[in-house]
């Protein structure tokens, strides 16, 4: 393999462009640059920086072989131009290259992603080089806009992003045995403020026309049937942003999920054979069941001071300090299967608070990845060892997506453990999430 640093540049790259405009066939022109990339050398260090410059490239190589020729345009950017290639397959070639990137994360110490361009020649009039190349840049930097780790294809002059595929980080290999998973809360009466939280969470709206089979519709035991998720009644207004969270993601990797109250003893019996997600600490009675568990050799909620309640393993070890309820708020999410079907998988969202809650159930739905990398360091299997984790989430912030991975366990062995008296500092995060 060759090194980046004897790659061929930008002089190399506008010539070779020039000669492929003015053929009969159509090229593509590949853009490609790493998002995160001070972070990652800032924090790791040149040397470091180097070797990931040096696997970018490796792997580029490998996925292009004849197909194209690889340029280093400066720094951490990069091209490939590939003659006889249309847009899709130019856009297929940086997709494996994007999740081949993101798929690392599952080890790394700094996460990094790509963000890449594609433009073909047949899609539109390029009278040069230069124009080629500034397509192909506006494309790539439009997939840093739209949030990075994304392919963005500039077709007939419009910018077409690519379906962001999933990789093995979302919760779709979790359930892979499941059809439908089920979503358990805590079922009380729809007052006014959760009708407004209904309304805001769930209900239609322009920005989602397009992707009804996301929409969550929980109102007086009806629902439109031409919806995937339905709901009868809600519990508290955490929950219900819980709910949100979890079925928008699982919808996004292509499950199906049906949300659920507790309270039925048949919904309850129904449940002892098959996967769901609880969301609520014991006043949810499938997070209850799922804590009894024989299974559950991990954590529990000890409650022997009611203004000290916190998060325990099954040892007595806390493994919280005493939270500042103005500030803060703890949830944990744990996982096990069942003794009743080892097949299937038991998933509890729990908080000390409501923000407790709804923050461990965000977290759960868009940073599965960040839990399935702590799973493999700890020697564990993401989508089947069970575990258990805690996060702290600010509530001063008044949102949800800022929880931070505070303990994490696979075994009794790997808690941190924080005595009874120990006051809330702000809590360190464990690693980078």
């Amino acid at each position: 393999m060759v090194s980046f640093a004897n790659l061929p540049g930008k002089d190399a790259l506008l010539q070779a462009m020039n000669l492929a405009l003015n053929g009969p066939a159509p090229v593509s022109l590949l853009y490609f640059d790493i998002d995160n990339f001070k972070i990652y050398n800032d924090t790791l260090g040149h040397l470091e920086a180097d070797l990931l410059l040096q696997e970018l490239v490796n792997e580029a190589e490998k996925m292009i072989q004849q197909k194209g020729t690889l340029y280093r345009y400066g720094g951490d950017e990069f091209c490939v131009l590939m003659p006889n290639s249309s847009a899709d397959e130019a856009g297929g070639t940086g997709e494996r290259l994007r999740i081949t990137m993101e798929r690392r994360n599952l080890t790394a110490k700094v996460e990094t992603t790509l963000s890449v361009g594609v433009v073909c020649s047949q899609d539109a009039e390029y009278p040069n080089a230069e124009v080629f190349l500034r397509a192909a840049d506006a494309a790539m930097y439009q997939s840093k806009r739209s949030g990075g780790n994304l392919v963005t294809v500039l077709s007939a002059g419009e910018i077409l992003p690519l379906e962001r595929r999933r990789s093995r980080t979302d919760l779709s290999d979790v359930f892979r045995n499941d059809s439908e998973i089920k979503i358990i809360y805590s079922e009380l009466t729809l007052g006014p403020e959760l009708r407004d939280a209904v309304d805001r969470y769930f209900q239609t709206d322009e920005e989602r026309q397009s992707k009804k089979e996301h929409y969550l519709v929980p109102t007086d035991d009806q629902y439109d049937p031409g919806l995937r998720f339905r709901g009868t009644k809600v519990a508290c207004v955490c929950e219900v942003r819980s709910a949100g969270y979890l079925a928008y993601s699982l919808a996004e990797a292509g499950l199906k999920a049906r949300i659920l109250a507790a309270t039925s003893s048949s919904v309850r019996a129904q449940l002892h054979r098959q996967s769901f997600i609880a969301v609520g600490a014991k006043s949810n009675q499938m997070t209850a069941k799922l804590l009894e568990n024989e299974n559950n050799q991990l954590v529990d909620i000890d409650m022997k001071d009611l203004n000290d309640v916190r998060f325990s393993s099954k040892k007595g070890k806390l493994l919280t300090p005493r939270r500042n309820k103005e500030i803060e708020d703890y949830g944990l999410i744990v996982r096990i299967r069942p003794e009743q079907d080892p097949e299937k998988t038991w998933i509890a969202c729990a908080g000390l608070g409501e923000y407790g809650t709804s923050g461990a159930a965000n977290f759960l739905a868009f940073s599965w990845g960040n839990i399935a990398k702590r799973i493999m360091r700890l020697g564990g299997r993401p989508n089947v060892s069970p575990f258990a984790c805690i996060v702290r989430t600010n509530v001063s912030a008044d949102a949800d997506d800022n929880s931070k991975i505070v303990n994490f366990a696979l075994t009794e062995d790997h808690w941190v453990e924080h005595p009874r008296g120990a006051q809330s500092a702000p809590t360190p995060t464990i690693g980078t999430d």
